[in-house]
């Protein structure tokens, strides 16, 4: 073996003590396959939440250098690994996701740490937050298929909790949710917002996302508020000197179209009051 060689081989086991001290100064940072076999060699499809079909999940793709590990999200658990004191059960891992484990707060964290940005930077806060409502109250991130990210079962996860909700969508009119042509979050931002509630957006901005050229006149929209400009549904014609909307007045869509989820009312084709 040459001297070349010998400099690479040495180089190569220096980088891989680094690498294993540092995952050992670092809880929860061996995100490898060897890593989550200290807790798949016990945990497998046959608990009561299935573990493995973690890997079927963007969450198991380990080519991808962001996934994390078992130990990412639940913590190192050397305790509950080692069971030194041969309890049983064996002591909870460092975070639990279970009814009754970590606080909602502790759990948050864990999921925060790598879910920034986007409608989750609204979560401190928020209603469901100041509800100690953990993530996965509403998420399964084992399971291949999130029930809450797909319209045609996210109600279902939705209505758990909103049971009047649920009812009013079984009315004689109200939106399509129980077909799957829309799901709660298509109105709603469910990690917080400063629109009650929960809105993505202020009405009428959000009803006009589906609902636009009713009443036969021109779209609202930010440029043409009450007292803004006017401008046509693609802003491309302006029409100078026409009124403002009566329907912005009060509470935008809602002063007539109240009862949003659905209505059994005679009058009720449009949700009105």
């Amino acid at each position: 073996m040459t001297i070349r060689r010998l400099l690479r081989a040495a180089g190569g086991l220096l980088l891989a003590a680094a690498s294993l001290l540092t995952q050992a100064a670092e809880p929860g940072a061996d995100r490898t396959l060897a890593g989550d076999a200290a807790c798949t060699r016990c945990h497998d499809q046959s608990e009561s939440r299935p573990v493995l079909s973690v890997y079927r999940t963007p969450h198991g793709a380990k080519a991808d250098g962001r996934t994390p590990g078992c130990q990412t999200c639940h913590g190192a658990s050397s305790a509950h690994i080692r069971n030194e004191a041969d309890q049983d059960p064996r002591p909870a891992t460092d975070i639990s996701f279970t009814r009754g484990g970590s606080s909602p707060a502790q759990q948050a964290r864990a999921c925060l740490g790598c879910h920034k940005g986007g409608q989750r930077g609204h979560w401190d806060g928020s209603a469901h937050q100041g509800a100690d409502l953990p993530c996965s109250a509403c998420h399964t991130v084992h399971a291949p298929h999130d029930r809450v990210l797909s319209r045609n079962t996210q109600g279902e996860v939705c209505f758990a909790c909103h049971k009047s909700e649920r009812a009013q969508t079984h009315r004689v009119s109200t939106h399509a949710l129980g077909a799957g042509k829309m799901g709660c979050a298509d109105c709603h931002n469910p990690h917080g917002s400063n629109s009650a509630p929960l809105l993505k957006v202020r009405c009428p901005l959000l009803c006009q996302g589906c609902h636009s050229g009713d009443h036969a006149a021109q779209v609202n929209s930010a440029a043409n508020l009450s007292g803004g400009g006017i401008t046509t549904a693609r802003g491309a014609l302006p029409l100078a000197g026409a009124a403002p909307r009566a329907q912005l007045g009060g509470r935008s869509c809602q002063a007539c179209h109240m009862q949003t989820q659905g209505s059994s009312h005679p009058a009720g084709a449009k949700l009105l009051r």
